[in-house]
């Protein structure tokens, strides 16, 4: 038996299973990214990466860097409500504060509409 997580694709694309689920291969859950890694500086916090020999090292983008949301709210809302319709299983990524409270606030959407 094996179970896969899709990812969903970026706006304009089709959303759904990238394979033909059959008996032995089907989707369990779409996996969606919100943000980026604080080990990147590519996490959406609220406070700012600041320079130092270590994240220059690394190649953190330029201080002050707040990381990257990865969807727009009206986006990010869109897909949860489109998974969340069928019935399919969502995992979002989200490691920074900004991420994170957008999840929670489209979660809260979702669930009282």
């Amino acid at each position: 038996m094996k179970l896969m997580f899709t990812q969903a694709r970026p706006t304009g694309g089709e959303e759904g299973p990238t394979f033909t689920p059959n008996s032995k291969l089907w989707e369990a859950g779409v996996k969606i990214v919100a943000d980026g890694s604080p080990h990147s500086g590519t996490a959406a916090v609220r406070e700012p990466f600041l320079n130092s020999n270590l994240t220059q090292t690394l190649g953190f983008p330029p201080a002050p860097c707040y990381g990257n949301l990865n969807h727009s709210t009206e986006d990010l809302l869109k897909r949860v409500k489109f998974h969340h319709q069928r019935g399919t299983q969502i995992a979002i990524h989200a490691h920074g504060e900004r991420a994170i409270d957008q999840v929670i606030g489209v979660y809260e959407q979702v669930r009282w509409s």
